[in-house]
């Protein structure tokens, strides 16, 4: 590391004096930090040095340092009684109200000095490098006088409690989270989102009684009930919530379910429950419903997977007739309020087969899709589509399944549809597990109106892949094309504002330069790139402020050279809004396999983690190469069909295992499922045609045949 003095350049050379000179001269120096060999060291290579034998005291300001005054170290050693004599007469006179004292100047003498100095408020003592712990007899001194507050970056053991205003630590101290004293005293709402240590734990004393106390995105349970225990114990009466579930984010239900059932002292009324989207329970109401559900999917524990989904489809497809609540949409939606009520739509029937699958070990999530209705009014039979058809759409519920079941030689990604299989007078499957592949002719779909990365996973092809992550991108750039040329807008108008200001100082000060500014600024934002245009423009202004030096024109020019940054940055972020939405998108799409494949998601969260950085420039290969192993991963995983066959085995298998028929009824039941599938599968997916002017007809629209397999037992 070199070692450099700032007398030898010219970049920030400092005011040197005698001590008879800053004594006599007190007011007209400008320093709120006193210190003994102030030195900056700069990337580990260069060491600044602002004073030296010839330069022994010094005033100036720089950015890691303040407005300081500095002793060389060998001429304080020399003359350390008159030093800190001079030191505690500038304590006691000097007009700052803002003052800062390093070592060796701390201690009662220097601290009874700035005591009956009526204009400091806030002291800092000491910084980060030498750390000075506030004691109990520098409290008692400080704490009648006209200080507000003392900065130190320590307290002793015995003011470790103490919040009085004036001790800055302890009132700027995070005691629980990232939360103050203030903070806790004051706040209505107490996020808790990670774990709190033994400390943090008994500085919960300090919550606001009237604070709710909210626990999110925290699987710790031991800990979060660790936490209740101590508020109960205070006597305090805050409200308490726990999130175990939020859709699109995390699930701990299982989790939470495992701790609650095993320690059943914890059982609680008064605690509050968050499930799914803003459904809030009691504890005691949340285990009933839990209890419930687990009953429900019991006599499946012991099946393989694919059996144990098809147990859990028939309760979901079965559960209730659709049926809408329009005077209250969440009694059809919410889980546990369709476990007692009379209602129930698709977004029921999905949340439903999710909640039990999750419970049985399978990898589900609730998929929201725009689906497309135009051909809803054309009759099942037709051959042909008719020529004009008003397009029109709506919102649809379902699910995404990760199947691996080795004993049917299944391993892929399923959409699962309980909804279009609610019947409740026959066994029907014929949405249960579908491929992309399969869903093709199925006429109620339209991605183009949808915004989300799950729809990737949605894909018969790499080149679909391709299609829906750039209409996914247009929209994303679209979207925030807006919002950045609004905020380019109105920086724009800023900087007009700020230099209308500036120019009306100039004017009576240089008329000629005033003349030439206005009539470059006529034509600054009629060319491309504008920001390059002001930020040459602004170079300019800033020659002739240089040139007058006066004071009010260098403040005006400070504002309008900060409001023609702003303009630089919008501009650049105009330029990377491409950028910014391949990241997110990216970003998203490795996120989306936390719900379907954590193996992958993990692989690729490693192999892509330069994405987290916001700053971290990718190349055209980067984004190709991001695409391309995504893509296939997803159209190899999605475009596995389960045949006909394998699927009324595994019915069998599901119902002689958990059922109560003869092998006579088993027999009658599979052949009557075989034939209602079969019939309706050619009304779920249609042979549809195009006509040519020839006459000729061309299938548009595919029929799906899994069902039309042997009846009876011949599977």
């Amino acid at each position: 590391m070199r070692d450099i003095s700032v007398y030898d350049g010219d970049r920030f050379v400092p005011v040197s004096l005698t001590l008879e000179e800053l004594l006599a001269n007190l007011d007209n120096y400008k320093f709120s930090h006193i210190c003994v060999n102030p030195v900056v060291e700069v990337n580990n290579t260069v060491r600044w040095h602002f004073t030296d034998e010839k330069h022994p005291i010094a005033i100036g300001e720089f950015i890691a340092l303040g407005e300081y005054l500095g002793f060389d170290e060998k001429y304080y050693t020399e003359n350390r009684e008159k030093v800190d004599a001079a030191v505690v007469e500038i304590c006691r006179n000097i007009k700052k109200d803002y003052f800062r004292l390093e070592q060796p100047f701390i201690g009662k003498e220097f601290f009874k000095a700035v005591c009956e100095n009526p204009n400091i408020k806030t002291l800092v003592i000491g910084s980060m490098d030498d750390v000075y712990s506030l004691t109990k007899e520098d409290y008692e001194l400080f704490k009648n006088s006209s200080i507000e507050g003392i900065q130190t970056y320590g307290v002793d053991e015995e003011l470790k409690d103490v919040f009085d205003e004036k001790i800055l630590f302890n009132k700027n101290k995070r005691i629980v989270l990232n939360h103050s004293y203030d903070d806790l005293c004051k706040t209505d709402n107490l996020y808790i989102e990670e774990s709190l240590n033994d400390e943090e734990i008994v500085n919960i004393k300090y919550l606001n009684d009237g604070a709710r106390v909210q626990f999110r995105k925290l699987n710790d349970f031991e800990n979060v009930f660790k936490v209740i225990q101590r508020l109960r114990e205070l006597g305090k009466g805050n409200k308490i919530s726990i999130e175990v579930q939020s859709r699109d984010d995390y699930d701990y239900k299982n989790e939470f379910n495992d701790f609650i059932f095993s320690h059943p002292e914890v059982l609680d009324n008064d605690i509050d429950i968050k499930v799914g989207i803003m459904e809030v329970y009691s504890l005691t109401d949340y285990v009933k419903y839990e209890k419930r559900l687990i009953e429900m999917i019991r006599p499946a524990l012991n099946l393989s997977p694919l059996e144990k989904f098809l147990f859990a489809y028939n309760i979901a497809k079965k559960y209730k007739k659709y049926k809408e609540n329009e005077e209250n949409r969440s009694e059809s939606r919410n889980l546990y309020k369709i476990l007692d009520g009379e209602f129930m739509v698709c977004v029921g029937y999905a949340t439903l087969l999710e909640d039990l699958l999750t419970k049985l070990g399978i990898k589900a999530a609730h998929y929201g899709v725009t689906v497309d209705t135009s051909l809803d009014s054309v009759p099942d039979d037709a051959l042909v589509i008719p020529e004009e058809i008003e397009n029109s759409s709506g919102g649809h519920a379902r699910a995404i399944i990760h199947l691996v079941d080795p004993k049917y030689g299944i391993d892929g990604l399923f959409i699962s549809d309980p909804t279009w299989d609610n019947d409740m007078e026959h066994d029907s499957y014929v949405h249960a597990l579908m491929s992309p592949d399969e869903y093709n002719g199925l006429r109620r779909y339209n991605y183009l109106e949808f915004y989300s990365v799950r729809e990737m996973l949605f894909v018969h092809s790499l080149e679909e892949f391709y299609e829906k992550a750039n209409v996914w991108l247009k929209k994303t750039e679209n979207r925030d094309a807006r919002r950045i040329n609004k905020s380019m807008e109105e920086q724009v108008k800023k900087f007009q504002e700020a230099l209308s200001d500036f120019m009306e100082v100039l004017e009576p000060l240089d008329r000629e330069a005033f003349d030439w500014f206005v009539t470059s600024y006529a034509n600054l934002f009629k060319m491309q790139k504008p920001a390059n245009n002001i930020e040459r423009f602004v170079a300019r202004v800033g020659e002739v402020v240089d040139r007058l030096q006066n004071k009010e024109l260098k403040e005006k020019f400070n504002t309008l050279r900060y409001r023609s940054n702003n303009i630089k940055y919008s501009q650049q972020s105009i330029l990377n809004n491409r950028k910014n939405a391949l990241q997110t998108f990216m970003k998203n799409m490795i996120a989306s396999f936390k719900d379907y494949d954590m193996q992958k998601y993990y692989e690729l969260k490693e192999k892509y983690k330069d994405l987290e950085d916001s700053r971290f420039v990718f190349s055209e290969e980067y984004v190709q190469e991001f695409m391309l192993e995504v893509g296939e991963y997803i159209v190899s995983r999605v475009n596995t069909p389960i045949s006909g066959e394998v699927l009324m085995s595994a019915i069998r298998e599901m119902f002689d295992k958990t059922g109560e028929f003869t092998p006579e009824e088993l027999d009658e039941r599979i052949a009557s499922i075989i034939e209602f599938n079969r019939e309706s599968q050619s009304k779920s997916f249609p042979t549809r045609y195009q006509v040519l002017d020839d006459g000729t007809r061309i299938p548009i629209m595919n029929e799906t045949n899994k069902f039309d397999i042997g009846k009876g037992l011949d599977i």
